[in-house]
C-alpha cells in the first residue's frame, strides 16, 4: 500500500506542479483585470507564488529522475504533495483576497470554490501534519513525535 501511494504521489507531482504554474499565471491576470497589478503587496505575493510553483516543478523533475534511476519512488512525492497543497491554499487565498468582499458572494469566476476546495487538498491523500511527521522521521531521521 505504501509503495502504491508513493508511486501515486510521485506521478501526480508533475501534474500538480504544472497546475500551480498555471494558477500563478492566472493570479497575475486576475490582478491586472481587477486593477490590483500595481499593488506592491499583491505583486510580492504573486511573485512568491510563482517562485514556489517553479520550485515545485523542479522537485517534480527530481522525483521522476529518481524513479527512472532507482525504479522506486522516494520521498519526493510526499514533499510534492505537501508543497502543492499548501501553495494551492495560499494562491487561492490571494485570489479571493484580491477580489475583496465581493469574491465571498457568488462564484462567477470559480475562485471561491477553489479557495474552499483547497482546504480539502491539505487533508486528502495524507494530511500536511502526517506528511511532515513522515518526512521528519524517514528523511531527516528525527525521533517520532509523541
Amino acid at each position: 500500500a505504501m509503495t502504491t501511494l508513493l508511486h501515486e504521489r510521485g506521478t501526480l507531482g508533475l501534474a500538480l506542479a504544472t497546475r500551480a504554474q498555471i494558477t500563478a499565471a492566472e493570479l497575475a491576470e486576475r490582478a491586472r483585470k481587477l486593477g490590483r497589478g500595481s499593488d506592491p503587496l499583491v505583486r510580492q505575493k504573486i511573485a512568491q507564488h510563482t517562485i514556489e510553483a517553479r520550485a515545485l516543478q523542479l522537485n517534480g523533475y527530481r522525483a521522476v529522475t529518481a524513479v527512472k534511476r532507482n525504479g522506486i519512488p522516494g520521498p519526493e512525492g510526499s514533499i510534492l504533495k505537501l508543497m502543492w497543497s499548501e501553495l494551492n491554499q495560499r494562491m487561492t487565498e490571494t485570489a479571493v483576497d484580491m477580489g475583496g468582499p465581493a469574491s465571498q458572494v457568488g462564484d462567477g469566476d470559480g475562485w471561491k470554490y477553489q479557495f474552499l476546495r483547497s482546504r480539502a487538498n491539505t487533508i486528502e491523500a495524507g494530511t500536511s501534519e502526517v506528511l511532515r511527521n513522515i518526512l521528519a522521521e524517514r528523511v531527516l531521521g528525527l525521533p517520532r513525535s509523541r
